[in-house]
């Protein structure tokens, strides 16, 4: 269930606090889910949302939680980032959910097949965690490689979200 705290729309998910940003009708920024409610309302940006979106933000936010094939996210997105950023954004969406794929296969996937460091750096700046599935994203020889900026705590979050998905 949505709430509005602060005058930030948030989510309580089995892994932690999810905050949801919205421009007009369309999802700009999504959190990574964080244990510390205080900690994640201070970092996101305060906003409201159209009732209809975010309730369909939750109906596959509840899906992908109870391990339900959530199928496409019927709420407009509307990421900010440069055109390399989104190409490579679009290139994740399309790793199914229970599979991963290597920065190089999204490199490949994008036309530019030795870019697998500026992939990898252009899904650190995903705005939209787990509808953009970033984590799905693992280095060539099976690592985790990074996520989120890398930090140690946002390493076991990738390795949460891909054993809730059933890989790990």
């Amino acid at each position: 269930m949505w709430k509005v705290i602060q005058r930030r729309v948030v989510y309580n998910t089995p892994l932690g606090w999810i905050l949801a940003h919205f421009e007009d009708s369309s999802l700009t920024r999504l959190s990574l889910p964080q244990p510390d409610l205080d900690d994640a309302v201070a970092d996101f940006p305060c906003g409201s949302a159209p009732q209809r979106e975010i309730e369909r933000l939750e109906r596959w936010l509840e899906a992908y939680f109870a391990h339900s094939p959530s199928g496409e996210l019927e709420v407009e997105l509307a990421p900010k980032g440069t055109e390399f950023c989104r190409q490579v954004w679009r290139q994740t969406c399309q790793i199914p959910p229970g599979q991963t794929r290597s920065y190089g296969w999204v490199a490949k996937g994008v036309g530019k097949p030795k870019a697998a460091r500026a992939v990898g750096g252009a899904l650190r700046r995903n705005p939209l965690p787990l509808v953009i599935p970033c984590h799905r994203v693992i280095s060539a020889s099976g690592g985790l490689g990074g996520y989120g900026g890398s930090d140690r705590e946002n390493i076991r979050l990738k390795a949460s979200l891909l054993a809730w998905e059933g890989l790990g």
